[in-house]
């Protein structure tokens, strides 16, 4: 509480002549919404200010000066503003920079890197035969190839089977993938018999989300800078943290992330040729 008390008497104090009218106003407004909005839901998005502040222009012209002094920062991911204590490191102009560096990698390959994939259980088995089976699970690359050659390695040496998450670019690759999934396992033997695949129907969102969580967390392994620069590495963190959830959100429930509870019937499965 007393550190955003703070940033607002910095903000300000920084304040200087040429501000146009209710500046102080908005400052205080947008202060006031980051530290209780959340409690009710409200955000500082220039539509809520407006009606705070009650007179648009003022707000519109208030925007545009701590914008340029750099005594706010904008969220895209929120469409709201938040008070800024000043930092040397633009992080809008590192993401851009960042989108260059990433290479044009499928879906599963990125969400692989960015969440923790957990074994599964074979919980009814271990409670019917009193054998503990464990499965390996992967995300992987909707294409002919990968899945081909998925069914065709089967299972890792040091686990029991595999269950594979595939994601599919098209709900016509899906049906696709899922007819060559069930030929493919129709007659397969010893540990192939034990590969089972999951597809998933189409996410929306879902690549946007980690595509966006990818770039930040580039930015936070590549820049030096951020890790010296206090308010800059708050910031990152923070937008880090809200891709993090919204990639749980939208993939969690579909691959079994921890905390997310797991809802096999979101997939189409395929096992022995069924």
């Amino acid at each position: 509480f007393s550190t955003r008390c703070s940033e607002i008497a910095d903000a300000l104090d920084r304040i200087d002549a040429s501000a146009p009218e209710l500046t102080a106003e908005v400052v205080k407004t947008i202060g006031l919404l980051n530290l209780y909005g959340s409690t009710v839901g409200l955000d500082a998005t220039p539509e809520v200010l407006r009606v705070a502040v009650g007179d648009a222009t003022a707000v519109e012209q208030a925007l545009r000066y701590l914008n340029e002094k750099k005594l706010v920062v904008f969220r895209r991911y929120t469409g709201s503003y938040r008070l800024w204590e000043g930092s040397d490191v633009d992080l809008d102009q590192e993401y851009e920079r960042a989108k260059h560096q990433l290479g044009d990698r499928s879906l599963a390959e990125r969400l692989s890197d960015l969440v923790e994939l957990r074994p599964m259980v074979a919980r009814k088995h271990y409670v019917e035969k009193g054998t503990l089976r464990i499965f390996d699970v992967r995300v992987l690359d909707g294409s002919v190839d990968a899945v081909q050659s998925l069914i065709e390695e089967g299972p890792p040496a040091d686990a029991d089977g595999l269950i594979a998450y595939v994601f599919s670019r098209s709900e016509a690759d899906r049906r696709q993938l899922v007819d060559l999934a069930c030929r493919l396992t129709a007659n397969a033997e010893g540990k192939r018999q034990l590969v089972v695949l999951a597809f998933p129907g189409q996410v929306a969102g879902l690549e946007d989300a980690v595509r966006e969580l990818e770039t930040w967390v580039w930015i936070r392994k590549h820049d030096p800078r951020v890790e010296s620069d206090r308010v800059a590495r708050q910031e990152l963190q923070a937008r880090i943290d809200h891709y993090r959830d919204r990639v749980g959100q939208l993939a969690g429930r579909l691959i079994g992330l921890r905390g997310y509870r797991h809802e096999p019937q979101a997939s189409e499965w395929v096992h022995s040729g069924r």
